[in-house]
């Protein structure tokens, strides 16, 4: 995910690999990769100051990159594998 910072909105900046989601067995994850302000699953806050994080996703769950004003929210989502 790229998003460029718009000079007449403030947006912040949201870098290419910010975070990625990954899968073990049954089980999806979501993991920061060293992102400053971190990223939130589930109201919960993983990684930020350039530690990085790693959480467990559930259905549903939403993602927010940044903080708690972010616009940008994901929602967790899978179909069924056919």
């Amino acid at each position: 995910m790229c998003i460029s910072k718009e000079p007449a909105s403030g947006l912040s900046q949201i870098s290419c690999d910010r975070f990625a989601i990954g899968r073990m067995e049954d089980q999806f994850f979501v993991v920061d990769r060293g992102s400053v302000t971190g990223t939130i699953v589930a109201e919960r806050r993983i990684g930020g100051h350039r530690k990085g994080g790693r959480t467990v996703l559930k259905m549903g769950d939403e993602i927010t990159v940044g903080d708690e004003r972010s616009p940008y929210i994901f929602r967790f989502t899978m179909t069924p594998e056919a």
